[in-house]
């Protein structure tokens, strides 16, 4: 975030929420499920102390922020999904027996 913001690349409220929905995702790939709303909670408060309102101050901007508290959780469940996915096939993968030799 800090290097968009040095060559104005948070030019935009929503550039800034994409970015952060995909690091979201991103920290979802190695979090358990149980972490999913304290990432997005951490990411929300970034965003709109920091992004958004360039003063530091914490506001509310009724939907739009509604609806940014429901997607950043949902990044990051959508990380772990994946990540929990790709370790049941790898685990299926060790597990089930091959076409090798005895």
């Amino acid at each position: 975030m800090t290097a968009l913001s040095a060559v104005s690349g948070l030019s935009g409220s929503s550039f800034a929420f994409s970015a952060l929905c995909v690091l979201a995702a991103l920290l979802g790939l190695t979090a358990r499920c149980t972490a999913a709303p304290g990432t997005a909670l951490v990411c929300w408060l970034f965003l709109n102390s920091f992004l958004i309102a360039p003063l530091g101050e914490v506001t509310w901007r009724g939907r739009s922020d509604a609806a940014r508290i429901g997607l950043l959780p949902a990044a990051a469940f959508f990380g772990t999904l994946v990540a929990r996915i790709i370790n049941a096939v790898g685990a299926h993968h060790r597990t089930t027996p091959g076409d090798g030799p005895p």
